[in-house]
């Protein structure tokens, strides 16, 4: 103990001694030869030279990069701007392919040492995915989809799924990243809604992959909420907790509905004329009765309630949320749950 605090007390001096770059959270003498190293080369420019320079630097040091001594050393934005530019799909010489596949390796890695530190490579990384969601849907209905077809899944589907959980449930520890993954899911599972066939075995299909992925996203922050400091014998922590998942499961099952909704309410149809009618005087409809194209949070949180209301049995959404929550049921809250 008494070594840590003079450590901490001579830090000017060490700093003035080895140069600026080394005024960092962490004291050099903390760290080994290699990380040393390491952070030097990262401060020195070079592997941010260009989005190349910086795949190649983060593919052969990626375990030691996102370690906590690192995070802790390293200059503010040092490794947000590598990371960004190893992911820039659209960077000369780089493809989204190669984004993907080096997101994997990073989920991997994140999976293997159980946590990820740096707080600002989980704002970036919540950036990459929100950009990338098809990538996350793939990996998710890889899941879901032997349930349907009762074909067995590829090698490794589990595997994969599980890497992708624990760095998205690292990711949601900062709230501004668990802002952007949720809104960016919303958005995506909406549009791949409304693009679905209206009808037949490829809307069988894709609607469970996405019931699936809106509970991925749950699953991933509800264990993130549970896991470092949270005290699982503190009665009112527990019970804070619990009531804090119900609102948010409610929205993983309702947020579908809500998708549902939009697809259907302006369409000539039996269910969209009902829905129309079911609407009439709330709060979510503009004068002349269409949906509010910018809905306020009071009028979306209406919106989203009463869709989940027309999921009932006889409902003109029963069929569409049936798919939503048989894909679900296909990942299993049990498959996932205290991964913390």
């Amino acid at each position: 103990m008494r070594r840590r605090h003079i450590a901490a007390g001579a830090v000017v001096v060490v700093a003035a001694t080895l140069g600026a770059a080394w005024y960092t959270g962490l004291p050099p003498f903390a760290l080994d030869a290699s990380e040393r190293a390491l952070l030097d080369e990262l401060h020195s420019g070079g592997p941010t030279a260009d989005a190349a320079t910086a795949a190649a630097f983060v593919d052969d040091h990626l375990e030691a990069l996102l370690s906590a001594d690192i995070a802790d050393a390293a200059h503010d934005g040092a490794l947000s701007e590598l990371f960004g530019l190893a992911l820039d799909g659209d960077a000369p010489g780089m493809g989204r392919q190669d984004r993907l596949a080096r997101l994997e390796r990073i989920a991997d890695a994140v999976a293997d040492q159980g946590e990820l530190p740096s707080d600002e490579l989980r704002v970036l990384l919540a950036d990459t995915i929100a950009e990338n969601v098809a990538w996350l849907d793939d990996i998710v209905s890889a899941t879901v989809r032997p349930e349907l077809t009762l074909e067995p899944a590829p090698e490794g589907t589990t595997d994969r799924l599980l890497d992708v959980h624990d760095l998205l449930r690292e990711i949601v520890r900062n709230p501004e990243a668990d802002e952007r993954i949720e809104q960016a899911v919303d958005d995506y599972g909406l549009a791949e809604t409304v693009a679905a066939a209206d009808s037949g075995v490829s809307r069988q299909y894709r609607l469970p992959g996405l019931g699936a992925l809106r509970l991925f996203v749950f699953l991933a922050w509800q264990n993130a909420s549970r896991g470092p400091g949270f005290d699982s014998t503190d009665r009112d922590a527990v019970d804070a907790a619990e009531e804090r998942e119900a609102a948010r499961y409610f929205e993983a099952v309702a947020d579908p509905a809500a998708w549902a909704a939009t697809d259907a309410f302006e369409s000539d149809t039996p269910a969209g004329a009902e829905l129309r009618r079911s609407a009439q005087g709330e709060p979510f409809l503009t004068p002349d009765g269409h949906l509010d194209p910018d809905m306020d949070a009071e009028q979306a949180g209406a919106f989203v309630f009463w869709a989940r209301t027309e999921c009932h049995p006889g409902r003109p959404l029963y069929d569409d949320c049936a798919l939503f929550a048989l894909g679900r049921q296909s990942i299993g809250m049990s498959f996932l749950e205290d991964r913390y």
